[in-house]
């Protein structure tokens, strides 16, 4: 059951951040907060364009994680949400780690979120809409047109 919806307070350390309106999110553990001029190295490092939505939020919750999180996918269901792949080199399972694994050649699937089991929330790249991969199957399946989409399905219990 989905509850009402709140405005939005991303809580991290003394800042609060407005990130969408919906559900109160409280984002744990943020272990990479980074620049936007860090998320254009990304891009740039890798050749790719990131969604405008996605880049206009990911810096201060860069790796950050939500307790009891979860996103309804069209034909699946509830998807748990564990925490956003950080875009910070050396950073343990993030962007660096996990490009190569998911790309064999050039890159067109993005992983941005975990799911926790080896799963993952992804752009593809070719057209910018939210996929799930499905990493014991190696599938994917369409979620949602855009990352904007995306973060309003995002549901805590």
């Amino acid at each position: 059951m989905i509850k009402p919806r709140t405005p939005v307070v991303c809580h991290f350390g003394a800042a609060d951040i407005e990130f969408r309106e919906g559900i109160i999110m409280d984002w744990l553990s943020i272990r990479y907060p980074i620049s936007t001029s860090d998320v254009e190295s990304v891009e740039k490092e890798f050749d790719l364009r990131l969604p405008l939505d996605y880049k206009k939020v990911i810096g201060p919750i860069n790796g950050g994680a939500l307790r009891n999180a979860w996103v309804e996918v069209p034909g699946l269901g509830r998807v748990s949400f564990s925490r956003n792949v950080s875009l910070q080199k050396g950073a343990s399972a993030g962007i660096y780690e996990l490009l190569p694994i998911f790309n064999d050649g050039p890159i067109h699937i993005f992983p941005f979120a975990s799911v926790g089991n080896g799963d993952y929330f992804c752009f593809d790249l070719k057209d910018n809409t939210v996929i799930l991969y499905r990493h014991e199957l190696q599938t994917t399946a369409y979620v949602c047109d855009t990352f904007s989409q995306f973060s309003e399905r995002i549901m805590a219990d």
